[in-house]
């Protein structure tokens, strides 16, 4: 409301400002910021709304120096100082902007006393007497000279006019016990931030970075205890910067649903804090943090632990080196559990090349009523998540297949692979091969896995079920699931045991014999039945019944229940002789103990003359096919026979005549002739 004022005598009020201000008396310091410097104006009209009480004259509804000041006969510029009410505590100010003096409740920063230690706190502007602990007017404004806009003793385009008060939210000022949520002041990087700021009526820094006066404003504020530009209840204020995060309101991380009772660290509830302020605020945590290894920053904790509002949702972590944040992301819910990905993918980001064979007899996805050791079907806890759990998986390889967890390498498969399980895979035959920590290969080269006993990878373990199988391989690609198949089937035991390289150009090569064998059978079997002949084919590793037999392997095939060429039987004496020969010398030809192991001293067998596994030979073929076999291979490698160098077992008993009846063991005619 725009007052009339009486008039008032020239002689006894100076009523012109423009009188104050012709005066010649040479001014000082503070005088010449009257007169060379902005400051309050004269001569401004009332605005509509304002109340300027009788005590303070207008000149014809304007504002002149007499309004605030008296002016006696006599008085110039230099000496014209006395207010017309005190100002001490902006008694004066309030006169005209009474708006102003509501505090938080009216949307004003608060005038009167403050509880900062701050030797900076509240330093007058315009006033040096004025008390150093009250807020007032002048703290932050000088009605003559002020250096800035809106009478403003610093600028707004920085912080510099908040952080005089608050050093404790000075980004260069964070205190070490005071942990930050924002970041400090960060550029703008969108055209949507920038319009937020445009409709909130607040401003940007002057290096287009958020400011305080961003957020907040010193007057006409939102009632309330932070001077907000908009209210935070709604969320609104915070996503008008960041309104990519909406999706959050229709999820269960709006506490506002699903914990609406949830108070944050500062003891207000959604309704009162807004949808992001449950676990964010600026100037510091909104839930105390509770760093653990597998979150270190410890924001998930501060609400997913007992006691907290997600207690009922588990974070406990099995896997190793990874952080909440590396697989869940808090603001979408665009995936289950908050996931960044679908749940195969995301294992994938890390395991790619499992995930390429991924879809194997170990997807367990069309099985609907096949659950694992946590209840949980495929379809629920993915194809990597049905064996693998990892938040709630047992041991170091977050074990989930079944509710037993596995106490040693091979339970990883037998758990499953077992009759009492009548809804898993068919029960495998008994494993013959050895496995163990004592059951290290001795070659240096090993291609193939080693295992600890918990079934963790080591260079220095032992052979396991998953040496030789691989549960992620491509069925299609790996018959059984293999680890290394080729052209040449003993291509996976050989990695283990080197005698086996020789076989392809032997006799016992499994194309020549007619057999369609992924490993070393039809000799060798890793699972097997002791007591059944499958197919044709004995299943056992060695199918014997007496340690003496096991020294004449060769007869269960070539003998006369055997399906290969039957060898007559020798005539030599079963005598019990000692080899002269060292078993690093080329005569030396090995006998069998009466357990059946191989021994300078002992009986003749098989194994005497004979190398099942072939000869080793000098740019030997590849895999031999009967079309393949020339006379001169068939001549040197078919008959497996040792090499016969003397002197040696036979030539130290029969000399000369020890090569004969070397070359015709078991044609007893032939050595009759000679």
């Amino acid at each position: 409301m725009v007052r009339k004022t009486p008039a008032i005598s020239a002689g006894l009020v100076l009523t012109m400002a423009g009188y104050c201000l012709a005066q010649t008396t040479p001014p000082s310091d503070q005088q010449s910021s009257v007169l060379l410097r902005r400051g309050h104006q004269t001569g401004l009209q009332i605005p509509t709304g304002m109340n300027v009480p009788d005590n303070l004259p207008l000149d014809n509804g304007g504002i002149t120096c007499q309004t605030c000041h008296t002016g006696k006969p006599g008085e110039t510029i230099t000496n014209t100082h006395s207010m017309r009410v005190p100002n001490d505590q902006s008694q004066l100010c309030m006169l005209c902007h009474a708006d102003y003096a509501g505090g938080l409740g009216k949307g004003s920063h608060p005038l009167g006393g403050t509880t900062t230690s701050s030797k900076e706190a509240a330093q007058p502007s315009g006033h040096s007497s004025q008390d150093r602990t009250r807020v007032t007017c002048q703290s932050c404004h000088t009605p003559h000279g002020p250096r800035k806009d809106n009478l403003l003793a610093q600028g707004t385009d920085s912080n510099q006019l908040c952080t005089s008060c608050h050093p404790h939210q000075s980004p260069g000022h964070w205190q070490e016990d005071i942990p930050q949520d924002h970041p400090q002041n960060p550029k703008f990087s969108s055209k949507a931030q920038r319009q937020a700021i445009t409709d909130l009526g607040t401003r940007l820094g002057s290096d287009d970075s958020l400011i305080c006066l961003s957020c907040h404003k010193l007057h006409s504020a939102q009632p309330g205890r932070y001077l907000l530009a908009k209210p935070l209840n709604d969320g609104d204020f915070c996503l008008s910067c960041h309104p990519g995060q909406n999706v959050l309101a229709k999820s269960s991380h709006n506490l506002g649903i699903s914990a609406p009772d949830e108070r944050n660290q500062l003891g207000l509830t959604v309704p009162q804090s807004g949808l992001c302020g449950a676990c964010h605020s600026v100037h510091q945590y909104a839930r105390k943090p509770s760093p653990q290894p597998h979150d270190e920053s410890g924001r998930c904790l501060s609400c997913h632990q007992p006691g907290g509002g997600g207690a009922k949702i588990s974070v406990t972590s099995s896997h190793p080196s990874l952080a909440c944040g590396d697989c869940h992301d808090p603001h979408s819910s665009e995936h289950a559990a908050f996931l960044r990905e679908d749940k195969n993918d995301l294992c994938a980001d890390c395991h790619d090349e499992i995930s390429e064979t991924l879809l194997s007899k170990h997807d367990f996805t069309d099985r609907k009523n096949f659950r694992n050791g946590t209840g949980r079907l495929s379809s629920e806890s993915s194809a990597c998540g049905f064996c693998h759990d990892i938040h709630r998986g047992k041991g170091p390889l977050m074990w989930a297949a079944t509710s037993k967890q596995p106490l040693q390498a091979n339970q990883l498969c037998t758990n499953c692979h077992t009759t009492s399980r009548q809804d898993a895979m068919a029960s495998l035959r008994p494993l013959i091969h050895p496995t163990g920590p004592d059951t290290v290969p001795a070659s240096e080269d090993l291609e193939l896995p080693l295992f600890d006993e918990l079934g963790v990878r080591d260079d220095t373990g032992g052979v396991a079920c998953a040496t030789c199988h691989d549960v992620h391989a491509d069925p299609e690609e790996s018959p059984a699931l293999l680890r290394l198949v080729d052209d040449e089937p003993h291509v996976l035991c050989s990695e283990c045991h080197p005698q086996g390289e020789t076989v392809p150009w032997s006799l016992h090569n499994s194309n020549l014999l007619g057999h369609a064998a992924v490993t070393c059978a039809p000799c060798h079997a890793v699972h097997a039945n002791p007591d059944a002949k499958i197919a044709g084919e004995f299943s056992t590793f060695w199918p014997v019944t007496a340690p003496r037999a096991k020294a004449d392997l060769c007869l269960n095939c070539h003998g006369p229940r055997g399906e290969a060429t039957r060898l007559e039987r020798f005539s030599h004496p079963d005598l019990v002789m000692v080899n002269l020969m060292q078993p690093n010398e080329p005569g030396y030809l090995p006998l069998a103990g009466d357990d059946g192991t191989l021994a300078s001293t002992g009986r003749l067998t098989c194994v005497t003359c004979h190398l099942t596994h072939g000869l080793p030979m000098k740019d030997a073929p590849g895999g031999l096919t009967p079309e393949t076999v020339g006379s001169t291979i068939h001549r040197a490698s078919l008959p497996m026979v040792r090499h016969y160098a003397t002197p040696n077992l036979c030539s130290s008993c029969h000399g000369q005549e020890g090569l004969h009846r070397f070359l015709h063991f078991h044609a007893t005619g032939a050595r009759a002739k000679r």
